[in-house]
């Protein structure tokens, strides 16, 4: 009995010898729950349990390979066209609620981006730019951009100032130190422009520009001038103007300026080189007031001889003074030029001058009055704002070299600050400073100034002064 039971338990458990591990117990059992719902939920219960109590050296080859290879692309299947444009959402329709958006649609210009391509309006948007003072070119620094044009602004970029009409690329430059052409190396010199009562520019250089010696242009208030004004003001800039200043009307009101003043600005007629003769301005009746100018080679209008060889004034209305000067000069030198009478400038009949910063120099009267000759009942101021800023020296004539009053009783002089020449520096009037008909009796001589407040008048056919020097 006992020796069957120890054969029993030698023998081994199994069945035709195969050693088959029955205590293996492989559930795999692999639930993929896969719901592709765009919620990938991969529910993998692979419960391997082995309980291996074999005590041979058997080895479990069991490997799970449990590769979930689902990829989820999340793209648009759908291949529904809503809009009936043609293109579904799949095909790339940005908006399949539009039958006007889909690729290689049209391109309109509503902010709408039609053709898909992910720029709205492209290359059917206008660039344009502020014009602010509608010369029809634009400000650069002010660009916008619209479906069409707009009132206000320009498709171009060019105006170098938005803030004058009259400035842009390839306008005529004025004399109104302005970039008027966009182009910084164009010089205004030997420009003329008109700006009228309403702030109106016009350019006036061809009309000008083109004087001679033998031929000056004519500035003035009569309609066959070359430049016609009777209101307003004239701009000339640096050069040697071949032109005369010719005013005769009444209710004429005109302004002459030389914008860079009297050592860059000449008017001539050349008279004392061969050129034309005449005063080179004459104001008969006017208001004109020049400003920046030098004054010089005139000869002088005829009337029973000449008279003025530089400027001409006169008044013959009304048998009075004028209620303003007839002729203001500032900052003007009036030089070299030669007459009868009135070498640098007459003054006629009732004719107001008004010298503001200007001289008188250098000037050549034949007959009488080197600097100015007084006819009758003139007046004549002169101020300066500065010493030796205006005045009269180195004028010559045998009668009056300074000034010459051709009435015993009448004309008026008022000058303060005003210089008379002297010997020493050699620029004295000769000869003397002024004289007063009869010439023989009224003589008188003074020194320059030497504060702003001295002193000379002449009224009543006699002269007086804040410092008196010795006549020769």
């Amino acid at each position: 009995m006992l020796r069957t039971l120890a054969l029993l338990l030698l023998l081994p458990i199994g069945c035709n010898g195969d050693d088959k591990d029955t205590s293996d117990t492989d559930a795999d059992a692999d639930t993929d729950t896969d719901s592709d719902t765009d919620t990938d939920s991969d529910s993998d219960t692979d419960t391997d349990t082995d309980t291996d109590t074999d005590a041979d050296t058997d080895t479990d080859t069991d490997t799970d390979t449990d590769t979930d290879t689902d990829t989820d692309t999340d793209t648009d299947t759908d291949t529904t066209d809503s809009d009936g444009d043609g293109v579904s959402g799949a095909d790339g329709d940005c908006n399949d609620g539009d039958a006007t958006v889909y690729p290689g649609a049209s391109e309109v210009c509503d902010g709408v981006d039609q053709d898909c391509d992910g720029t709205v309006d492209d290359d059917v948007s206008l660039a344009l730019y502020a014009d602010a003072d509608g010369d029809g070119y634009g400000d650069p620094s002010s660009p916008f951009t619209a479906c069409e044009m707009t009132s206000g602004y320009s498709p171009n970029d060019a105006d170098c100032d938005d803030t004058s009409a009259y400035a842009y690329p390839g306008a005529p430059e004025l004399c109104n130190g302005e970039d008027d052409d966009c182009d910084a190396s164009t010089s205004e010199a030997g420009t003329a422009s008109v700006v009228d009562t309403a702030g109106v520019w016009i350019d006036a250089t061809a009309s000008l520009a083109g004087g001679t010696a033998a031929s000056p242009t004519v500035l003035g208030d009569a309609a066959a001038d070359d430049v016609y004004v009777t209101e307003g003001t004239v701009y000339l800039c640096s050069g040697t103007w071949y032109t005369k200043l010719v005013f005769a009307g009444e209710l004429t009101d005109v302004a002459v300026v030389g914008r860079e003043g009297a050592g860059a600005t000449t008017l001539t007629t050349g008279g004392t080189s061969g050129g034309a003769t005449g005063s080179i301005v004459a104001v008969t009746n006017s208001t004109v007031a020049l400003e920046g100018f030098t004054i010089a080679g005139g000869t002088g209008s005829v009337f029973s001889s000449t008279q003025g060889g530089g400027v001409a004034v006169s008044h013959t209305i009304g048998g009075a003074t004028p209620y303003a000067p007839n002729l203001t000069l500032t900052d003007c030198d009036v030089s070299d030029n030669e007459a009868g009478y009135g070498g640098g400038i007459a003054v006629r009949s009732y004719g107001w001058l008004s010298l503001l910063d200007t001289r008188v120099d250098a000037n050549t009267g034949t007959s009488a009055g080197g600097g100015i000759w007084m006819q009758d009942y003139g007046t004549l101021h002169c101020s300066a704002t500065a010493l030796g800023g205006a005045g009269l020296a180195g004028n010559s004539s045998p009668i009056g070299g300074g000034i010459y009053l051709s009435n015993s009783t009448s004309g008026t002089i008022d000058a303060v600050g005003c210089d008379w020449g002297d010997d020493t520096s050699g620029d004295d009037n000769a000869t003397y400073d002024i004289q007063q008909a009869p010439a023989s009796s009224h003589r008188y001589c003074y020194p320059n100034a030497a504060t702003l407040t001295d002193t000379v008048s002449c009224a009543g056919g006699s002269c007086s002064a804040s410092t008196d020097a010795t006549c020769p």
